[in-house]
């Protein structure tokens, strides 16, 4: 298991990566980067509090967080946004900003872990 330090590093690492290949206009690692660090929280919150988020990877816990109305809207939309494919004409259906996306769903569950209490 590892400790809330490690969850933090992650995260920031991963978002650190994801700010860096969305100012280099490689939108598509800036979105893997910003859906690995949207996973590591959530996988810390699961971590503490087992079977809040259902699915056992990355992406199904996304999946499920956006769609469970016991998060906050604002959280579920984020999620939504991290999943949603682009065009085929590599357009995504709305504006979008996965870093952003990804540092709302980080640090309500970073909150979220330094209070101690579930959502």
């Amino acid at each position: 298991m590892s400790t809330a330090e490690q969850y933090i590093e992650t995260i920031k690492k991963e978002l650190a990566a994801a700010r860096t290949a969305a100012r280099e206009g490689n939108d598509g690692k800036a979105r893997v980067c910003s859906r690995r660090a949207a996973g590591t929280a959530i996988e810390w919150y699961v971590a503490v509090y087992p079977g809040a988020v259902k699915g056992t990877d990355a992406l199904n816990r996304l999946k499920n967080l956006a769609e469970d109305p016991t998060f906050p809207k604002d959280v579920r939309e984020a999620a939504q946004k991290l999943l949603t494919r682009i065009t085929d004409r590599f357009q995504y259906p709305f504006s979008t900003d996965p870093v952003a996306d990804a540092a709302l769903i980080t640090d309500y569950f970073i909150r979220i872990m330094d209070a101690g209490a579930s959502h």
